[in-house]
């Protein structure tokens, strides 16, 4: 008989039909035409009996809960109705019933609570998931997909019903119940190789059971396993090495890392050959670089002693050795040279690297190299290292071809001057402007034909070259003069200064400029300079003139600097070409976010973390800007600023689309996006381009539109949870919004076109009956309309088909609702919060004014001792009110505002000794003219900032001093009622209190308080 379409009548809305349905089950069961077996595992019967409870009318109670009772003591039914949480429906609808239902309730929860008597002998049982009363399709699951995963098939069952184990002995028993022999066995099983590759799970058994029966001998397996390991490993390393083509290093580090570990095992000495001829060509670079520089003492000190060996060792190697030991050197003497000293021993060796002697011989390296280590020493902070590089500089001042004809003469005085030629005293600034250019090719042109041509006359070549060491702080221009071989006719000019020529000695400081600006933007030009002699020693012997015709050096020096230290920007192997740290994790991070790539458990500990990490961020951020501090950049915010911002982005949004509702991980990756939108621009902007803004403010349309469907039906309590259901909707839709739009002014444009206001505008009814989907939706105003007067407008125009100027708009909504709300509550703050926010719109100020909104200020109860601090929080209604004004008087026409409210002046004078913020409302009504009247004909408004002087807070003698300041600025008036004896007074107290203070911490606001204190008694004086 098939019984679901009158199943399913049970949970009907209309009693009758329910009633009907009921009845005719009871009546088959009655009349025996159906069994209790027979409804066993229709499921959805359980529930709707269970719903039945739920309706607002519930006729035949006791007969339900007698047809529940009967169910209850049949096995299969009691484990169904555990299933689906009969146990704390029952239990709560006890206390409900009456005493002769309760006893009903009673027995059928007894039935529930018993255990079967009985083993199941069935193959499948059914599952139904967790406990609730929605409808879900039953499974059938195997009883094994159940039980916990063990090492061995043991059913954990009643211990009443002991089930005999299924195998001999178990692994933890297995030391007691196994005879001794058998650990020998064991033992050989486990070393047979042939046996582990034909059946390896047998072979992982025998390993556990030997664990357990025989240490040792466990041990013992462990030991050969790994030598045998590693004597493969070595054998494969050494194929790998040999064989040609591409090779792949990271595999044949992690081979040659297990062959060094069995060394002791297999000895064979050329694998450690192997090892260091496939990383010799950084070997040297490593130890210089970093072992040297080592915290650990070992570590330094063993780079020490290696590179004293290597460099005090030429008599103990082969001249081939040798050799290719100073080609290897010669990468790093720039970075050993920092070790040069005449103390140490090392920085001895170092020195004799450059030294031209016949000790350390002249043919390898060459004289180019070793002229470049010798000039490179001069540049070292040591002086006696800069006075013995000069003994090493001047065999090539002297051995050149041309050294007779060459300028300056190498005399005592030149020697002299050498030590100190590139020192400076003052930093130089190298960089170059890449803007857009705005001069003219042909202008530079010129330029270059009047410093090329020889029959020019030499001041015109000056002024050229001069004029061209301003056309070159622009980097579009170099190529053309490249082009034209500028760089070689400057160098023909330098040379041909040194060379004798002493008319283009004025042209020399010029040409080094521009020989400098060329070689700082272009590295093959500075490479081609620093590998040949003739130019390093001829911008050398430029320097000595410079010196000796007092010119300014600091463009040789910053010239030489950058071709002899080229080596170490150049070195290709250890350039940043690969992703940053941060880049390969966020890489990582985005694999683990992708479903297609990481497991459940990982996704769902990935979209965690960033939740963590990304929250984080944000409030460090807010720390930043409160504080006004302008700290570099985070790793973490460079990367949030990075394209993979963008990428991470889209992954989240990918996942949080394709979730349904009930999905539990739906939330988690919306809180992942909304942390992640709230900290990174790049990702918001992406956001905004893709549509999520139009979505999510689609979506809460739609959201309204199904709201307003189901308040026209009849029947509204059978709707509430379909309501609940929709807010949640726009709650997740407006917490959306506020990340994207978080301090993102063109998200917020992007969100004013997709009608965000009207959106909400239509929503408000519903808002006003969940407060907490009133209070996301608030703070989601109060981002938008932060700092973005186009935001704070659209809040203040009417919605489309109302009357202009009517009070149709979403601000008269807010404005209304700070009355409406309960004191002290948070929406009433956030909606506080946000009309402050909305104070900065002239539109929204004309609203406030024109609707009388200020006049409810006077009907806040003010505290009972006048003379009190204030003890209550920031959310107290009072300090909501005087927050609102303080941004209100901020500007002209909402002061005018604040004083039409008869009495609103004396209310603030009397709250301001004890509220800061009444006092800041009153400082700032005192700076427009217009108000200066009213606030001295106020007597009480005048002895509060007199007070404020007399205070030893700094903060509220400033507020109080630059008031009256403000007062007495052109007006006679103010300066009459002012002019007394005590006044004068005050001000000289309050000069004498802070001076002192304002002198020793020269902070702004010391400083300023002086200066109102100090104007105020010269005004006072000249009355």
């Amino acid at each position: 008989m098939e019984l679901s379409p009158l199943i399913k009548k049970i949970g009907h809305s209309l009693v009758e039909i329910r009633v009907r349905a009921l009845k005719s089950i009871l009546c088959k069961l009655d009349l025996s035409l159906i069994s209790v077996d027979d409804i066993v595992q229709e499921k959805m019967l359980f529930v709707y009996l269970l719903e039945w409870f739920n309706f607002p009318e519930v006729p035949m109670k006791e007969e339900v809960l007698e047809l529940l009772s009967t169910l209850s003591k049949n096995p299969g039914a009691a484990q169904m109705l555990r299933d689906v949480g009969a146990v704390d429906f029952l239990t709560q609808l006890s206390p409900t019933m009456e005493p002769r239902l309760r006893a009903v309730i009673d027995g059928a929860l007894d039935q529930l609570f018993q255990l079967p008597e009985l083993l199941p002998s069935q193959s499948a049982v059914y599952s139904h998931g967790p406990r609730s009363t929605t409808t879900t399709a039953p499974t059938i699951v195997s009883p094994e997909d159940n039980l916990p995963k063990m090492g061995y098939f043991h059913k954990n069952t009643d211990s009443s019903r002991d089930v005999p184990p299924q195998k001999i002995a178990v692994h933890e028993s297995a030391n007691d119940n196994l005879p001794e022999n058998t650990a020998t066995a064991l033992f050989h099983l486990c070393l047979d190789a042939s046996l582990g590759n034909l059946l390896p799970s047998m072979q992982e058994t025998a390993v556990a059971y030997l664990e357990q029966v025989n240490s040792d001998r466990h041990d013992t397996y462990r030991r050969v396993i790994r030598a045998a390991t590693w004597m493969e490993s070595t054998c494969n390393f050494l194929k790998e090495v040999k064989a040609e083509g591409e090779k792949n290093w990271l595999e044949l580090l992690e081979l040659a890392d297990q062959a060094i570990d069995g060394l002791p095992f297999h000895k064979h000495l050329p694998i450690i050959k192997e090892c260091i001829h496939m990383v010799s060509y950084l070997v040297l670079y490593e130890i210089s670089t970093f072992g040297l520089q080592d915290s650990a003492e070992k570590v330094n000190t063993a780079a020490k002693d290696i590179l004293l060996f290597l460099l005090k060792g030429r008599l103990m190697m082969t001249a081939s050795a040798w050799d290719r030991f100073n080609e290897a050197l010669y990468l790093v003497v720039p970075i050993l040279q920092g070790y040069a000293s005449t103390e140490e021993s090392l920085g001895k060796c170092v020195l004799l690297i450059s030294d031209m002697s016949d000790v350390a011989g002249d043919d390898v390296p060459t004289s180019t190299a070793k002229l470049k280590a010798a000039l490179r020493l001069l540049f070292t902070k040591q002086p006696t290292v800069r006075v013995a590089a000069v003994q090493q500089v001047l065999p090539h001042l002297t051995s050149s071809g041309d050294a007779k004809t060459s300028r300056p003469d190498v005399d005592q005085s030149v020697i002299a001057s050498l030590p100190n030629l590139f020192c400076l005293r003052n930093p130089v600034d190298v960089t170059l402007d890449t803007r857009k250019s705005i001069l003219k090719v042909e202008s530079v042109e010129k330029l270059f034909g009047i410093l090329h041509t020889d029959t020019s006359d030499v001041s015109l070549r000056r002024s050229a070259a001069e004029q061209l060491c301003v056309v070159l702080q622009d980097t579009t221009m170099h190529p053309v003069l490249k082009n034209l071989g500028l760089p070689d006719e400057v160098l023909s000019l330098i040379t041909e200064c040194v060379s004798g020529n002493e008319s283009f000695d004025c042209l020399l400081e010029s040409c080094v400029c521009i020989l400098r600006k060329l070689v700082y933007a272009d590295p093959s030009l500075r490479r081609s300079l620093a590998q040949r002699s003739p130019p390093l020693l001829a911008l050398l012997r430029a320097s000595l003139i410079l010196k000796e015709n007092q010119g300014n050096g600091s463009e040789g020096a910053v010239l030489m600097s950058l071709l002899l230290f080229d080596e170490i920007a150049s070195i290709q192997m250890w350039t940043a070409s690969g992703p940053s740290p941060l880049q390969r994790g966020t890489g990582t991070i985005s694999e683990c976010v992708n479903e297609k790539f990481a497991d459940h458990l990982l996704h769902t500990a990935t979209l965690q973390f960033l939740s963590t990490v990304f929250t984080e961020e944000t409030k460090r951020r807010s720390v930043e800007v409160t504080n006004s501090t302008s700290k570099r950049d985070s790793g973490l915010s460079e990367i949030l600023n990075e394209a993979s911002a963008s990428q991470l982005c889209e992954l989240l949004l990918q996942s949080f689309e394709r979730r349904t509702p009930q999905d539990p991980l739906k939330k988690l990756t919306a809180r992942a996006m909304m942390t992640l939108l709230a900290c990174s621009p790049t990702a918001q902007n992406y956001a905004a381009k893709v549509g999520l803004i139009d979505s999510c403010v689609e979506q809460l349309r739609q959201t309204q539109s199904q709201l307003h469907l189901e308040s026209l039906r009849p029947g509204r309590t059978s709707h509430r949870r379909k309501e609940g259901g929709c807010l949640k909707e726009v709650r997740l839709a407006a917490e959306m919004l506020q990340s994207t739009l978080y301090n993102n002014n063109e998200c917020k444009v992007a969100a004013t076109d997709a009608r965000l206001t009207q959106t909400l505008y239509a929503l408000w009814p519903w808002l006003l009956l969940d407060d907490p989907t009133m209070e996301v939706v608030l703070e989601l105003l109060c981002v938008y309309t932060a700092n973005c007067p186009p935001a704070c407008s659209s809040l203040c125009s009417s919605v489309p088909g109302g009357v202009p100027g009517s009070k149709g708009s979403l601000m008269h909504s807010v404005m209304k609702l700070t009355s409406l709300t309960a004191d002290c509550s948070a929406v009433q703050s956030l909606a506080f919060s946000l009309l402050v926010n909305l104070t900065v719109s002239r539109d929204c100020r004309c609203i406030l004014q024109k609707n009388n909104f200020l006049q409810a200020f006077l009907l806040v109860p003010a505290p009972k001792a006048a003379g009190a601090k204030a003890t209550s929080g920031a959310t107290s209604p009072l300090s909501l009110w005087l927050r609102l004004l303080v941004s209100l008087s901020s500007t002209e026409d909402g002061q005018q505002s604040i004083l039409k409210v008869t009495g609103a002046l004396e209310l603030l004078a009397d709250l301001a000794p004890h509220r800061r913020h009444a006092l800041l409302t009153l400082h700032n009504l005192c700076f427009c003219p217009a108000n200066k009247s009213h606030v001295i004909s106020n007597e009480n408004s005048i002895k509060v900032l007199m007070s404020c002087l007399e205070s030893r807070e700094m903060e509220t003698c400033c507020m109080g001093a630059s008031a009256l300041w403000a007062l007495l600025h052109n007006n006679q008036r103010a300066k009459t009622a002012l002019k007394c004896p005590s006044v004068q007074l005050k001000i000289k107290e309050a000069l004498s209190t802070f001076k002192t203070d304002a002198e020793k911490k020269q902070d702004p606001l010391s400083v300023y308080l002086l200066k109102c204190l100090k104007q105020l008694s010269l005004l006072l004086l000249n009355v």
